[in-house]
């Protein structure tokens, strides 16, 4: 991830916060389910849910995508009974990333000095121009 977020290619990020995600998903799910078998002397659950939702909680968290990446975890998952809890842990996570900074793509559009709109106007914009004032008639167009 580190490697492929600053070079110039489109190799992307998605995949190795799938990865490091779905990874550490999986090492909290083993701590958990070896608590619940010392304890109940059971097996207690899949620790594959624990990769999937950490993978999720890493995208929500980075990425700031809600909608759209749950729809994409919850057809990688092939289940639909996995979507309430994709969709929480997307959305706890993205309240957690947006209490602690900015969103990942937005710094990197940033860093590159690429220009974006901002939600709103800024105050110095003039609120009474309008487009009629802009434009002249007869329309130049090109042959």
């Amino acid at each position: 991830g580190v490697i492929t977020y600053g070079i110039g290619i489109p190799s992307g990020l998605f995949i190795p916060i799938i990865c490091i995600g779905s990874s550490l998903g999986h090492v909290i799910g083993k701590y958990f389910n070896g608590i619940v078998q010392h304890t109940t002397h059971t097996h207690a659950f899949d620790v594959g849910t624990f990769s999937l939702l950490g993978a999720a909680a890493l995208l929500g968290g980075t990425t700031r995508m809600t909608i759209s990446l749950t729809v994409i975890l919850v057809e990688i998952s092939t289940d639909v009974y996995y979507l309430v809890p994709i969709i929480t842990v997307i959305i706890v996570a993205k309240w957690v990333g947006d209490r602690m900074n900015g969103a990942l793509y937005d710094a990197h559009v940033i860093l590159k000095g690429i220009p974006f709109l901002e939600p709103s106007l800024p105050k110095s914009f003039p609120t009474f121009c309008t487009a009629k004032d802009v434009m002249v008639s007869p329309v130049i167009t090109l042959p």
